[in-house]
């Protein structure tokens, strides 16, 4: 006979200093994911360990557009935009302002998809 037994889940940490927060924001898994753009635009979608926010004190944060992806343990830094309908991979470090319909990844971020076509190209 197997036995599972129940551990307890560790607290969860979503933590968000955003003023403009447009609609349709999804947290999946809110695990250690910290919030903290000047504008975020409509249906944001956050994985855990992401951090969005100041490069370093007294910087500006990010402004987010709309359909954006951010996948797990990526991180969104400094006084840079995140262009409408991107998609930021897994691990990802996005120090540079990303235009509209791309898919960026890597550290640092880098596009591999614009317009639907497959690139490489440095932001």
């Amino acid at each position: 006979m197997l036995k599972l037994f129940a551990k307890p889940m560790p607290t969860c940490f979503f933590e968000t200093f955003s003023r403009n927060v447009g609609g349709g924001l999804i947290v999946h898994h809110g695990h250690s994911m910290r919030l903290a753009a000047d504008l975020v635009g409509k249906n944001l979608q956050v994985w855990h360990n992401v951090t969005i926010g100041k490069a370093r004190p007294g910087g500006k944060r990010p402004v987010i557009g709309d359909n954006v992806r951010v996948f797990t343990g990526s991180v969104v830094l400094g006084n840079i935009t995140i262009g409408n309908n991107v998609t930021i991979g897994a691990n990802s470090v996005v120090l540079k302002s990303v235009p509209d319909n791309c898919v960026v990844v890597g550290n640092p971020a880098h596009i591999v998809k614009k317009d639907g076509v497959r690139c490489d190209e440095r932001l």
